[in-house]
């Protein structure tokens, strides 16, 4: 399963909020009840009545929300026509889901910001669908991840001494389906030694120099805590010094399963379980340069990176839009898929600390998948690049719900 990022401290917040559901049945809502209770073996999708619809409305550029449909589609357009994709127990196919968006985007252009005239539209030609959520009634976690920007050199420097590497040509994967039909989708990551196909390198023995002098740095980067916050993300910007700028994105892991430094350090009692944000977290690390190995070498797993042509490139294999791309479990939700989403987010003061929370209504495009990110229950809000794009990302913890939206066919 091809993953283009994996964004850690979401595994600690994940491991401690959430239980994750799977499965996709689907359940029409009956009146009286917002959302059905589910089977024991958990619904992914519900789809609902127009007497269930929420208010739609979008607090964001739809210029932005335009260029976020049009992603998705071309998106679409890389896949058979014929492909089918499953909505709990409803079928579209690519053709389908393609003429739902460009439907769409008609009326986004035809209505130019009118959400009355949109909510009736979306009532007489839409299938609403509500994720199920974590605890089966709609409740969604969503999280927030960026694009950060690092000082670096291609040559290594006494300023510049830290290492991106390249994926190693000895770091081998394995799809287990092939060998047994229940491990379908569980993928191995490790390397031959004579006839043995051990574990690939932990974080500390690479941070250690293991796979030095073999030619695969891409970039050395000044900052040891930015380079590990990069490897959180899973993209971003390599700002060299003759002002020339190179976009870097997740190329692979060394396979191991992240192990958060976020719950270490509450552990540790250096920062209150409460307190812990990916802030809290660089400035803890930041202020203790003698504890950043040990803390980040906690953490077993690496992260390889490649060189993009663009800033950001999701699972799907497309630019993401600021503001308007989620990753969601793709073997749970569809990628390309448009949803509404209806939950919260920082409002901040003039020095940068969260004043207030507002509502936070828009339409975004499902366009993007990580690690953490399992279940009907997760999703992770891309925020863009730049310093408001951090604040937001590394403060997002906000419950909220999806509606999934697909132009009826039935």
């Amino acid at each position: 399963m091809k993953l283009l990022r994996f964004r850690y401290l979401q595994a600690f917040v994940i491991c401690l909020l959430l239980t994750v559901l799977s499965g996709c049945a689907v359940h029409i809502v009956t009146p009286g009840r917002t959302v059905p209770s589910l089977p024991s073996e958990g619904d992914a999708l519900v789809r609902i009545g127009p007497e269930y619809f929420p208010e739609f409305s979008d607090d964001y550029s739809l210029n932005s929300l335009k260029e976020a449909i049009n992603q998705s589609i071309k998106y679409l357009n890389k896949l058979k026509d014929s492909n089918t994709v499953r909505y709990g127990k409803d079928v579209y196919t690519v053709r389908e889901l393609k003429e739902s968006l460009s439907f769409f985007l008609k009326l986004i252009n035809e209505t130019n910001g009118d959400f009355n005239a949109l909510n009736r539209q979306i009532k007489d030609y839409f299938a609403i669908y509500t994720a199920a959520g974590s605890d089966g009634r709609g409740s969604v976690f969503f999280t927030g991840y960026y694009m950060p920007k690092l000082k670096g050199s291609r040559v290594k420097t006494d300023r510049f001494s830290n290492p991106l590497y390249s994926v190693p040509p000895d770091r081998i994967t394995a799809e287990l389906g092939s060998f047994k039909e229940h491990l379908k989708g569980d993928i191995i990551v490790g390397r031959i030694i004579g006839t043995k196909l051990l574990p690939y390198y932990t974080n500390a023995e690479i941070m250690g120099g293991v796979l030095g002098g073999r030619g695969l740095e891409l970039f050395w980067v000044d900052d040891r805590v930015d380079l590990f916050f990069l490897q959180v993300q899973g993209s971003g910007v390599i700002e060299l010094a003759n002002g020339s700028s190179v976009n870097v994105g997740y190329d692979g892991s060394n396979g191991h399963t992240y192990k958060s430094i976020g719950k270490l350090l509450a552990d540790e009692g250096k920062i209150p379980l409460k307190n812990v944000t990916a802030q809290s977290i660089k400035k803890y690390l930041k202020e203790h340069p003698e504890e950043t190995d040990r803390i980040i070498s906690y953490n077993p797993s690496y992260v390889f990176f490649r060189e993009t042509k663009d800033a950001a490139v999701g699972a799907a294999g497309m630019p993401l839009v600021a503001g308007r791309n989620l990753a969601v479990d793709k073997s749970v939700f569809p990628l390309g898929s448009l949803v509404f989403v209806s939950s919260s987010r920082a409002d901040f003061s003039s020095d940068g600390e969260v004043k207030t929370v507002v509502p936070m209504t828009r339409f975004a495009l499902c366009m993007d998948t990580g690690g953490a990110i399992k279940g009907p229950g997760r999703a992770d809000f891309f925020w863009g690049s730049g310093k408001e794009a951090e604040s937001q990302a590394g403060v997002m913890k906000q419950h909220g719900r999806m509606f999934f939206i697909v132009k009826k066919k039935f």
